[in-house]
C-alpha cells in the first residue's frame, strides 16, 4: 500500500512493464500468439511458450490466465490506489474492478467494483452514475445532503428495498451507513460481521441488525438495531422496538482515539429468558429497566443491580453483586480489575480523580450522577458532577461537542495548560 510509493523505480519499471492480467487463454485456450499451440493453460504444468502455470484461475495472483506473468494484485478491494503506479485490483466473482476516483473525493483514488445496477455490487452498496459505474456503500443522514435527508436509526432507501440508516461517526455527527435487510430473524445464528461486509446479495445476513456476539465466548447471532435515545426516553413497556426476549442497549462509548463519544447506536440484545449469557439493559441514573421503567434488576433477576455498562452510555446492565461487594460504600476502596463490580448501586469503581494521570492507583467508589442536571448535588461537598464525556485520564474536556450526561462526583478536571 503506501510502501508502493517508495519502491525503487527500476523495480516500478519493471512492474509496469509486465502484461496485464486477462481470462485469455485459461485451460486450453491457446488463442494468445506467445503461448505454445500444443501447451495447455491451467493444467498445473510450464510448458513450451508459457512463462508460468499455476493451476488454479487466480488472475490476480501473478500467473494470468494466459499462464504469462504478470503482476500480482497487492491492493485489496476498497483500499487506496495510484493510477499508473498500483498494477491492478482485484476481482471478485468474475467481476472486476478498477483504480477508481474515489466517489466524493476527486483527489484520491480507491479499487472499487465495477457495476452496470446495484446486483453487481456488495451488500448496502449502490450503483449510479454518481460513482461513474462503480460500486459504493449507501450512506445517509443530513450530513450527507438533502437527497439522503433520513435522520439515523429511522427507514432508508437502498438497492430497491427500505433499509436501517445505522449511524457512524460521532455522536455529534448526522450521517450513518444504510443497511440493507436481510432474510434471518433476531435469534438466528449467524456469520459474524457486519452487514458491509464484502460478500455477495445472494448471501444471507439478518433481517434488520446486526450478526455479533453481545459477550465473549457466545456465538453471533442476529441482533435488531434499535434507537437508544428513543429506548431510553421512553417510558412504557415495551417501548424500545425490540422483539420479545430482546432489549435495546447502547453501543455508545468514549473513543480514547479522538476523545469523543461515538455515535448513538443500539442492539436488542437477548435477555436471560432467550439466552441464558443474555444482558438486562438499565438506567444507570434511575436503576429502571430499561424495556419496562417499573422494574429494577433485583424484579427480573433476582441478586442483581445496575451496574456501569460502558463510558458514554446511560445504559447499564443488570449484574450480580456478593454478599462483600454489596457492602462497598461511596469512598471505600475498590478493585476495578475485579471480575465483578464491587461497588453499590449507583458508584462507579474509579480514580478518585479520574481525569488525573494515566497512572493513577487510588481507586474508590464514587458517585455516578447527571451532569445535564444542575440541581444534582453530590454527597461530598468537594466533588462536582462532571461528564464521562473525556477519554479516562483526559484533561481536556472541549473537545466533545454531544458530552453524554452520565458523569462522576470528582474533583473538578484540570484545565489544559495555555497555549504558548
Amino acid at each position: 500500500m503506501s510502501s508502493r510509493h517508495h519502491t525503487l523505480l527500476v523495480t516500478l519499471l519493471t512492474l509496469l512493464l509486465l502484461p496485464t492480467c486477462s481470462d485469455a487463454g485459461w485451460h486450453g485456450d491457446t488463442t494468445d500468439a506467445s503461448v505454445d499451440a500444443g501447451a495447455t493453460c491451467g493444467n498445473g504444468v510450464v510448458e513450451e511458450g508459457e512463462e508460468c502455470d499455476d493451476g488454479n484461475s487466480d488472475n490476480n495472483d501473478g500467473c494470468c490466465n494466459s499462464c504469462l506473468i504478470c503482476n500480482a494484485c497487492t491492493v485489496s478491494q476498497w483500499e487506496r490506489c495510484t493510477p499508473g503506479e498500483s498494477v491492478c485490483c482485484p476481482s471478485a466473482e468474475d467481476v472486476p474492478s478498477e483504480c477508481a476516483v474515489h466517489a466524493t473525493d476527486p483527489e484520491s483514488h480507491r479499487c472499487l467494483r465495477e457495476c452496470e445496477s446495484a446486483a453487481d455490487c456488495y451488500w448496502s452498496n449502490e450503483c449510479g452514475p454518481t460513482f461513474d459505474g462503480h460500486c459504493w456503500p449507501t450512506y445517509c443522514g443530513p450530513d450527507r445532503g438533502p437527497d439522503r435527508g433520513t435522520d439515523v436509526n429511522t427507514p432508508c432507501s437502498v438497492a430497491d428495498a427500505t433499509g436501517y440508516c445505522y449511524p457512524q461517526g460521532s455522536a455529534q455527527d448526522a450521517w450513518g451507513l444504510c443497511i440493507e435487510p436481510g432474510t434471518l430473524p433476531a435469534g438466528t445464528q449467524c456469520e459474524r460481521g457486519h452487514t458491509l461486509d464484502e460478500i455477495p446479495r445472494t448471501v444471507e445476513t439478518c433481517a434488520n441488525g446486526i450478526c455479533s456476539a453481545w459477550v465473549a465466548d457466545v456465538a453471533p447471532v442476529c441482533m435488531d438495531f434499535c434507537d437508544p435515545i428513543n429506548a431510553y426516553d421512553a417510558t412504557q413497556v415495551g417501548a424500545d422496538a425490540c422483539p420479545a426476549g430482546f432489549n435495546c442497549l447502547s453501543m455508545s462509548y468514549i473513543s480514547a482515539y479522538s476523545h469523543l463519544r461515538t455515535a448513538d447506536k443500539g442492539w436488542c440484545v437477548p435477555t436471560p429468558s432467550t439466552d441464558a449469557s443474555g444482558l438486562v439493559s438499565c438506567d444507570l441514573l434511575g436503576s429502571g429497566l430499561i424495556a419496562d421503567r417499573s422494574q429494577v434488576c433485583d424484579d427480573l433477576v433476582p441478586g442483581t443491580l445496575c451496574g456501569f455498562w460502558r463510558n458514554g452510555s446511560l445504559m447499564g446492565t443488570c449484574q450480580e453483586f456478593d454478599a462483600t461487594g454489596m457492602s462497598l460504600t461511596l469512598g471505600d476502596p475498590c478493585d476495578a480489575a475485579a471480575d465483578q463490580p464491587a461497588c453499590g448501586e449507583s458508584l462507579l469503581c474509579s480514580g478518585m480523580d479520574p481525569f488525573g494521570p494515566a497512572d493513577a492507583t487510588d481507586f474508590h467508589c464514587l458517585q455516578i450522577c447527571d451532569a445535564a442536571d444542575p440541581s444534582w448535588i453530590c454527597d461530598a461537598t468537594d466533588l462536582v458532577c462532571t461528564s464521562l464525556s473525556v477519554a479516562h485520564y483526559t484533561t481536556d474536556v472541549t473537545t466533545d461537542g454531544s458530552p453524554t450526561r452520565l458523569g462522576l462526583c470528582a474533583p473538578p478536571p484540570t484545565p489544559p495548560p495555555p497555549t504558548p
